[in-house]
């Protein structure tokens, strides 16, 4: 018999026996050396013995006593062991398969001093030493097992941080003046975790909140990217700088969203083959039931939507207004027709009502037909290669990049490396537009850095869009003056 000295929870009993071993027995236990409890509940309470150590865990219960009570022996003699012992939750015999199959996969990794940090491959070259030590050891409690395994797998994770760590990079390109793309998920199974040392202008999810004034010129940034996995992380920092507002005050610019995905899905809106390049990360205007170009059109739809503060702003500047029914109808997909409209009337083109000889004029409605006609001269737009304009096909993200980068007066960024996860995606007529519009921060991807080329935009996107470009346009007014 055993005594623990005090009332402990145990779950575990080890026996080394020598040669005359039970082959059945009973462990019972009590905590006043009266009462007793068999600590086996199946097999009639009985364990079957074998020679050398036979372990038993069982559900964790008090006792203070601990006894073994033979039922059948496996020779003529009695019973006889070498080593009686008790464990606790605390003192359990550890696993060392884990360990084992954890060293098992770093030898596989075959990896390479070379490429790692002295402080990353010492840390490694030590845990494993610690490990190989563990498993050698005959009588492994629980916590020293787990300890051996995490040494081990926190030096693993720190080489596996490292060789994320020169993945992550920023697409920045000069001044931001618009959202930045934060990735949340690494390679490799990690995570990334940023902080910014100007939360209020740009904070740790990558939304621009503000800018600083035309005056105090661009700001600097540091953000930190906290790359993480399992227990072990590591920081990497960027310096990046915000754009300042133009000298003008900036036009009343107002922060959008990280990850304007809209609620309606990619219907249509794709150009098939290189026709008219509209933009992307737009919202359309939409006629047909919409409401002049009222600024007192009272808007019952858009109240804690991404886009609130845009939204009100564009119909001040009068470039859309809302419907007759008093909605805006913000997750509404546009048009190409009405997309047209709301950018040539952003921009305030002039020129003649020339006529319209696209294969499909005849489909497009007289609201639409000047402002149209006015895109073309200006070539913001050119339409499709079978001689059509398809005036209500929804207006793809691809197509509203290329009518954005137009209507700045920006030459297409030809040759220029796109990093969005999907930029195969991106038709090879808009990919220097996307890229134009991009590096002058007036269109961002979507979540998780795509950059959605098909996708049909809003009416909601359409507005911030646009929005940008009339910033950016300021922006360019007043860098031509100074």
């Amino acid at each position: 018999m055993v005594d623990l000295g005090e009332v402990k929870n145990i779950d575990a009993v080890s026996i080394l026996w020598q040669t005359a071993y039970g082959s059945k027995y009973r462990i019972v236990v009590s905590e006043d050396k009266e009462n007793w409890t068999n600590v086996v509940k199946d097999n009639n309470g009985e364990i079957n013995g074998k020679p050398g150590r036979v372990a038993t865990t069982f559900q964790s219960t008090p006792a203070r006593y601990v006894k073994f009570e033979g039922v059948s022996r496996a020779t003529m003699f009695g019973y006889s062991f070498e080593e009686f012992e008790v464990y606790g939750e605390e003192y359990k015999l550890g696993n060392i398969q884990p360990i084992i199959d954890l060293l098992t996969a770093i030898e596989a990794d075959k990896l390479v001093e070379a490429n790692y940090s002295p402080e990353g491959w010492a840390q490694l070259q030590q845990a494993m030493e610690q490990a190989i030590a563990a498993i050698q050891t005959a009588q492994l409690s629980r916590p020293e097992a787990e300890q051996a395994y995490a040494g081990l797998s926190v030096a693993r994770d720190r080489l596996t941080i490292e060789d994320v760590m020169g993945l992550i990079e920023l697409n920045v390109n000069g001044s931001i003046a618009a959202n930045l793309y934060l990735p949340q998920k690494g390679q490799l199974g990690t995570r990334i975790v940023w902080s910014s040392s100007k939360p209020d202008y740009l904070n740790a999810n990558g939304q621009l909140l503000k800018r600083p004034s035309g005056g105090a010129g661009d700001m600097e940034v540091v953000l930190i990217a906290t790359i993480s996995k399992g227990d072990a992380s590591a920081d990497k920092t960027f310096k990046i700088k915000i754009k300042a507002l133009p000298g003008s005050g900036g036009g009343g610019w107002v922060p959008s969203p990280v990850t304007p995905d809209p609620e309606e899905g990619q219907n249509g809106g794709s150009n098939p083959g290189g026709g008219d390049p509209g933009n992307s990360n737009g919202n359309g205007s939409g006629n047909g039931g919409e409401s002049g170009g009222s600024t007192t059109v009272s808007l019952n739809d858009i109240a804690s939507h991404w886009a609130e503060a845009s939204i009100k702003r564009a119909v001040e500047l009068e470039f859309v207004a809302g419907y007759t029914d008093g909605s805006f109808k913000p997750n509404k997909t546009v048009s190409r027709d009405e997309f047209v409209v709301m950018l040539v009337k952003a921009l305030k083109l002039q020129g003649a009502d020339s006529a319209l000889d696209f294969a499909d004029a005849g489909s497009i409605q007289g609201w639409a037909k000047p402002y149209i006609a006015k895109a073309l001269e200006s070539g913001l737009i050119s339409g499709y290669e079978d001689g059509t304009f398809r005036p209500k096909a929804s207006i793809s993200r691809a197509e509203l990049a290329a009518m954005i980068v137009r209507g700045l007066g920006l030459a297409p960024a030809e040759g220029s490396k796109l990093s969005y996860a999907d930029a195969d995606r991106i038709p090879a007529w808009a990919k220097p537009y996307v890229a134009a519009a991009r590096e002058a921060g007036v269109m961002n991807g979507r979540g998780d850095n795509r950059f959605a080329p098909d996708a049909s935009a809003t009416r909601a996107e359409a507005v911030t869009v646009i929005l940008n470009m009339i910033d950016a346009l300021a922006e360019l007014k007043a860098q031509e003056l100074n």
